[in-house]
């Protein structure tokens, strides 16, 4: 299965006014510069949501080398979750990125997408604690 083309929406920040629209976001071309703002942005969350992504590996893509495969979609995960109130808000919020980088025939219940979205949920909601 190949990658579709890569949306990048790591200059969106919920908390930040001063931020680009989401929409207006996904039409950025894919650069190791959009992975360095989320990092800046997000910090070690980047890197922990990528992480776990790569480990679960629900589409089948990790060769041990290409650590990084998972960043653009934590990339478009992460600006998402400041209006999910719950994991199961989070999983509705990865199956749809998850729908838009493979492509529809992306199942829930054909990987541990539940178990994904526990996961970042606890991730999600020890930095909110952290940055406050």
């Amino acid at each position: 299965m190949g990658r579709r083309s890569r949306i990048f929406e790591s200059d969106y920040n919920p908390r930040n006014k001063q931020s680009l629209p989401l929409k207006e976001l996904q039409s950025l071309p894919m650069s190791n510069a959009e992975n360095d703002k989320a990092r800046s942005l997000y910090g070690t969350l980047f890197d922990d949501v990528s992480t776990l992504l790569f480990q679960h590996d629900p589409i089948g893509i990790n060769f041990d080398t290409n650590t990084d495969e998972y960043d653009p979609e934590a990339r478009t995960i992460l600006p998402r979750l400041g209006a999910c109130r719950s994991s199961a808000d989070v999983l509705a919020v990865v199956l749809e990125e998850f729908h838009r980088w493979f492509g529809e025939d992306i199942h829930e219940h054909s990987a541990p997408y539940r178990q994904i979205a526990a996961d970042i949920w606890v991730l999600w909601t020890q930095w909110q604690v952290k940055t406050k």
